[in-house]
């Protein structure tokens, strides 16, 4: 060896080996980061994780603390009419002596101008008729109208009577409702269309049906079409140019072998909400009956979350898109992903299942009705993945809803449907 040459010293190779594989760390845990629950549109505040990989530890700034503080907490919501507000979270995930950043920009919804909700149903099999009930909570609500019906169903319905009622509220401020057509005493395969349902009051509703043998010349021979449900799909493409369409779904059954158990289709309404425009497509099933699909979307995630019945096992499972219809050329309910395991907190049977979000929350509810026992179950859910049960109805009195929805409504829409249909002691 000659005179003056030093061997490299083993101890600060392994040092520079170190702080390489923490800078390697810290940069896998920033990449695989995300903010729990999406970044569009939070009401309530938000988990930030403070560990990533491999120890790596996590600290949070925000850019404006007074709407969303370094905690995730979100101290106050956008005023109403402003828009949304953005803020950016900035992410510093260290380890040892490597540090590295990653920003995200979150945005906090306005203030909601809603304070209590609107439940649709109708009471029994003895009693298809349009019900309403108003709650302030999510889980408890007053029958209105002395517990009387708000809307009878010989003057609407074809068969007299109407099952399964939901109820949207439309980007134009309108109302929309769709119902099953039909009275079950007749057979649970004898209904062949839909009632449509347009409101300015929640109050007034204009109503037109839809006889599908009638309507649709390659539906002639279905034998039942199952709780419709309306969404505004925004992704339409009109002939003017402009986008967006009301869809509506519902579950079909043929004795043709054209559609040999139920299935959920989909049709889009026409201008004033009077009549379907395009024949059913199809839109999804699990392999086997599959029906009462319900639909929401997320603006945190941009995902629609559809809840469904299958009708072999009785759970109610969901499946979920970032668009509601197929992308173009691909197959009729490809854009559906995987379905979830079932979501009810019950053995006991259950159908008629709806979700919604409560009033200025990131919160939703499912409900559904365990029908053969006589009440309905609420159920809560921060991520639309896991659900607590919440609350029961009761099994007697003026309160005993069948197959519904639930929609938010202000304090002047609440007020003009008390006094259109007052709560009587």
């Amino acid at each position: 060896m000659a005179a003056g040459f030093l061997m490299p010293s083993l101890g600060n190779a392994a040092a520079t080996s170190d702080k390489a594989k923490d800078k390697e760390t810290v940069k896998q845990s920033l990449s695989s980061l995300s903010i729990p629950g999406g970044t569009n549109m939070r009401r309530s505040d938000i988990k930030l994780p403070t560990q990533g990989a491999d120890g790596t530890v996590i600290t949070w700034k925000s850019s404006d603390p007074s709407y969303i503080d370094n905690s995730g907490k979100i101290l106050k919501r956008a005023s109403q009419g402003s828009g949304k507000r953005e803020v950016t979270l900035t992410a510093t995930a260290k380890k040892n002596k490597a540090k590295e950043s990653r920003k995200f920009k979150v945005s906090v919804a306005e203030e909601e101008d809603f304070d209590s909700y609107l439940f649709v149903y109708f009471p029994s099999n003895d009693d298809e008729n349009l019900y309403y009930a108003i709650g302030e909570d999510g889980y408890n609500f007053t029958p209105l109208n002395g517990g009387r019906k708000v809307m009878a169903s010989d003057t609407v319905a074809i068969k007299k009577g109407i099952r399964d009622p939901h109820i949207l509220r439309g980007p134009d401020g309108r109302f929309y409702m769709v119902a099953t057509d039909m009275q079950c005493r007749e057979g649970w395969s004898s209904n062949r269309g839909i009632v449509m349902y347009s409101s300015d009051d929640l109050v007034n509703w204009k109503h037109s049906t839809v006889h599908f043998p009638d309507r649709f010349k390659e539906w002639v021979n279905v034998k039942r079409v199952w709780a419709p449900e309306v969404i505004w799909d925004p992704d339409y493409q009109n002939a003017d140019g402009k986008k967006g369409r009301y869809l509506v779904y519902f579950s079909l059954l043929t004795d043709d072998g054209k559609c040999d158990y139920d299935k959920i289709y989909y049709c889009y309404a026409n201008d004033d909400f009077t009549d379907l425009i395009t024949d059913p497509v199809y839109f999804y099933d699990r392999g086997s009956a599959t029906i009462d699909g319900d639909i929401v979307y997320d603006e945190r995630t941009g995902l629609y979350h559809m809840v469904y019945k299958n009708e072999g096992n009785g759970s109610i499972c969901q499946v979920t898109a970032t668009r509601l219809t197929a992308e173009p050329g691909k197959p009729a309910g490809s854009q559906w992903g995987n379905p979830s395991d079932p979501l009810q907190q019950t053995d006991v049977s259950v159908e008629g299942a709806g979700m919604f979000r409560l009033i200025n929350s990131d919160s939703h509810i499912l409900m559904y009705d365990c029908y053969m026992n006589g009440y309905y179950q609420f159920c809560e859910s921060e991520d639309l993945e896991n659900f607590k049960l919440k609350a029961q109805t009761e099994t007697k009195g003026a309160f005993t809803p069948r197959h519904g929805t639930v929609m938010p409504i202000t304090k002047a829409e609440r007020e003009r449907i008390l006094k259109a249909f007052p709560i009587e002691k």
